[in-house]
């Protein structure tokens, strides 16, 4: 363009989709630039839809066992209501719901609930498969061994981590004091 007073018009020959607009004067007469108005004719800004569905995804890869229930439940709501924005919404719409998902997972982080396995753990690497093969009735403790390590990662609580460990810890200590007969025959 030629440095002069008169009207600039700049002419795109492809619709443009964009969020921001930024002008940049590279020279200008006495290092003064000016714009009095700028026009736009039939400017596309798109839906964000590749956004909110990367955003969707990550709500859904979330566990609730590792956040307190009442802000589990209200992001699901909001989870729920990002899924139902109908494929016709607007931009406005899309960025909108896209900044409350963003929010409720975000308040989310501030309230992780962390779950001790610790004990749960000692019990169970305490009953190896040597020691299970000097039990007597050995397959109620190994159901119970096997829930147990099904809980691992997966609690909705630490009372439930608790109460397992408590009943592993009992079955384990009942079933070693039990001598089987055989046991006992080989003692004479």
């Amino acid at each position: 363009m030629q440095n002069s007073g008169d009207v600039k018009t700049i002419t795109l020959n492809a619709a443009v989709t964009t969020k921001h607009i930024r002008m940049v004067a590279k020279t200008a007469r006495n290092n003064n630039f000016s714009c009095a108005e700028i026009n736009f004719r039939r400017v596309i800004s798109s839906s964000d839809t590749e956004g909110l569905n990367a955003i969707i995804a990550q709500a859904e890869a979330l566990k609730a066992a590792n956040y307190p229930e009442s802000s589990w439940t209200a992001m699901q709501k909001v989870l729920a209501k990002a899924k139902a924005l109908p494929a016709t919404a607007t931009a406005v719409e899309v960025e909108a719901m896209k900044g409350e998902l963003s929010q409720a997972i975000c308040a989310l982080a501030g309230e992780t609930v962390v779950i001790d396995y610790t004990m749960l753990q000692t019990v169970i690497d305490d009953m190896t498969e040597a020691k299970l093969a000097d039990i007597a009735n050995a397959d109620a403790l190994k159901a119970k061994l096997n829930a147990a390590k099904a809980l691992i990662d997966n609690a909705e609580t630490q009372e439930a981590v608790d109460t397992m460990t408590s009943e592993l810890h009992d079955a384990w200590l009942a079933a070693r004091y039990t001598v089987s007969a055989e046991k006992l025959g080989d003692l004479k």
